[in-house]
């Protein structure tokens, strides 16, 4: 096969300037014809992250975006399937028009062109949703215990703000994966037999069919921005309970 891809020299020159991760939109970091795949060994070697087979990447800034990488968890694998979302402002605005979301792979070739849809609810620009804005309108009322407004959709995706007073009831999703980065607050969530402490900036991967709840153990109401993927559907919340190990 003939693309392009990372030389050594290169791969070396960007773990000296200490990359965490490296993505492109081919079928590998090494070029097409290389057969000693240098880049991946010398990127697994350090521990750098390798994405591969992105898409939309023209249309991300130069800098200035936050990137957030979900693979499957699979237990001794060299790779995964992963869904790759970059956020322009990411904690400040939803940028509904111009993340890319990809089915990516880490070390194997497919991918699946990221999706298009209409533009979200306005806020700074077309697509976009500031937080800051539309948190005055939108606020939790005093007798509800969680709040979930619908701020974009796609065929494949869909985005929420989450308000949660104390603590939601403890569910599962029966056809959906979640990605939660919580904005404000602090709270304890449990997926299955885990816990975890989430505070702001923290950023939380739930799969599909695992039982899990947010106890907000902050004064004011907690609140996250929720990625659903395949889109949110309300019959797909199921009450669950925890069980033993």
């Amino acid at each position: 096969m003939h693309f392009p891809g990372i030389s050594s020299a290169a791969a070396v020159f960007l773990t000296e300037r200490g990359v965490k991760a490296v993505g492109v939109d081919t079928l590998s970091v090494d070029p097409g014809v290389s057969e000693d795949f240098l880049a991946h060994r010398i990127f697994a070697e350090r521990g750098i992250v390798a994405i591969e087979n992105l898409t939309n990447l023209d249309q991300l800034p130069e800098e200035g975006f936050d990137v957030v990488i979900a693979p499957l968890k699979i237990r001794g694998g060299s790779g995964a399937p992963a869904r790759v979302f970059a956020f322009q402002g990411a904690g400040l605005s939803y940028q509904g028009a111009g993340p890319t979301v990809a089915k990516a792979r880490l070390g194997s070739p497919r991918a699946a062109p990221a999706p298009r849809g209409p533009a979200g609810e306005s806020g700074q620009g077309e697509g976009d949703v500031s937080l800051k804005r539309w948190l005055p309108s939108n606020p939790i009322q005093e007798n509800e215990e969680i709040s979930i407004k619908e701020i974009h959709r796609t065929p494949e995706w869909s985005a929420h703000v989450v308000q949660i007073r104390t603590r939601e009831k403890s569910h599962l999703h029966k056809d959906h994966d979640v990605i939660v980065i919580l904005e404000r607050g602090r709270g304890t969530l449990s997926m299955g037999t885990q816990r975890r402490v989430l505070t702001p900036g923290t950023i939380a991967f739930i799969p599909r069919g695992v039982v899990h709840q947010f106890v907000n153990e902050s004064e004011e109401p907690a609140l996250a921005f929720v990625i659903s993927v395949p889109p949110s559907d309300s019959k797909d919340t199921v009450p669950a309970e925890f069980t033993s190990p």
